[in-house]
């Protein structure tokens, strides 16, 4: 997917707010938190005309050096990579805010889920065996029609929350 459908998709973590907490705790903080987490598993992708590349413009270069170690869509698109991403941002659930890890993780894991519409990851790796959770008539390729209804139904996702919202927002 391009990486604005996966900002917008992972930016709809913020729904686990909602669901599981106070809705008024610091929105703009959650929904960067979420895109960021959407965008974090392309760290791998290599630079140039890649849409992957757009994490390393945001890190400012700082992720350039898993584009030579680790392939694209290998580790970092794996289920073991969830759960690593998931470890080592618990702590900031003692030392910024409890929904931290959980924004995050969702938002990596949006990633992974609306890849496998368009390619097959190395879910379980470090096996080389690519899977999709899609069947091949379902997939699409990326920045095609279908690419863009996902980013729209991101788009959609994120102004229902913040219309349902805007009073915890506004204030």
């Amino acid at each position: 997917m391009q990486w604005h459908t996966h900002a917008a998709i992972g930016a709809n973590a913020i729904w686990l707010t909602a669901l599981f907490g106070d809705a008024s705790q610091a929105p703009i903080v959650y929904l960067t938190i979420g895109a960021f987490g959407g965008l974090l598993p392309d760290i791998d992708a290599g630079g140039g005309k890649s849409y992957g590349a757009k994490i390393h413009y945001i890190g400012g270069g700082i992720f350039k050096p898993f584009q030579n170690v680790f392939r694209h869509r290998g580790f970092f698109h794996s289920f073991m990579c969830i759960v690593l991403v998931f470890c080592l941002s618990t702590p900031l659930a003692w030392f910024i805010d409890p929904f931290v890890p959980m924004v995050l993780t969702a938002g990596y894991a949006s990633h992974i889920v609306i890849d496998n519409w368009n390619c097959g990851l190395e879910f379980f790796y470090p096996l080389k065996k690519r899977v999709t959770f899609v069947p091949k008539w379902m997939q699409f390729r990326v920045g095609s029609i279908g690419d863009n209804l996902l980013f729209l139904l991101g788009v959609f996702g994120l102004v229902a929350y913040i219309l349902t919202h805007l009073p915890y927002i506004a204030t």
